[in-house]
């Protein structure tokens, strides 16, 4: 995600709020079980760190 994505969407009362990221990063995980709702999770990129 780059800074200012949407990074989910908040639902209270049929009204939406959107979350935007402050900086950017990577999504590692929704955690969510099957027919629920979800909440996902985001790190800042590590600077200098790469995965094989």
């Amino acid at each position: 995600m780059a800074e200012g994505d949407v990074l989910l969407i908040l639902e209270a009362m049929k009204m939406e709020t959107e979350i935007r990221a402050a900086q950017a990063g990577t999504v590692r995980g929704i955690a969510v079980k099957s027919g629920r709702r979800g909440l996902r999770r985001r790190h800042p990129d590590d600077a200098g760190v790469t995965e094989n």
